[in-house]
């Protein structure tokens, strides 16, 4: 179960299109359904935003929050990325960890 919600505005930070996302979510995955799933389910929280610099290229950052139910540590992801979308369709993105 999930709830996602994105706004795009034009000509927005920097002058440049910005687009900006939110969800939460309930799972019960353990290092994004990597290793196990459990029994105990959790609300969490994921972000991310972006400049979008021309119809080509994009950077950002994102941040997702990881269940605290795990039997091993785990701690929340967050990056730094940059995208490129040469056509409709086919994209490639760098992230880069925080």
């Amino acid at each position: 179960m999930f709830l996602a919600s994105s706004k795009l505005w034009l000509n927005g930070a920097f002058s440049r299109n910005t687009l900006a996302n939110i969800s939460i979510s309930r799972t019960s995955a353990q290092e994004i359904g990597l290793l196990s799933f459990n029994n105990i389910a959790e609300w969490v929280a994921e972000a991310a935003i972006a400049l979008l610099r021309n119809r080509l290229w994009a950077i950002g950052a994102e941040f997702r929050q990881k269940p605290g139910v795990a039997r091993i540590p785990e701690s929340n992801w967050r990056d730094f990325f940059v995208a490129w979308f040469p056509e409709k369709g086919v994209s490639t993105a760098l992230p880069t960890p925080i």
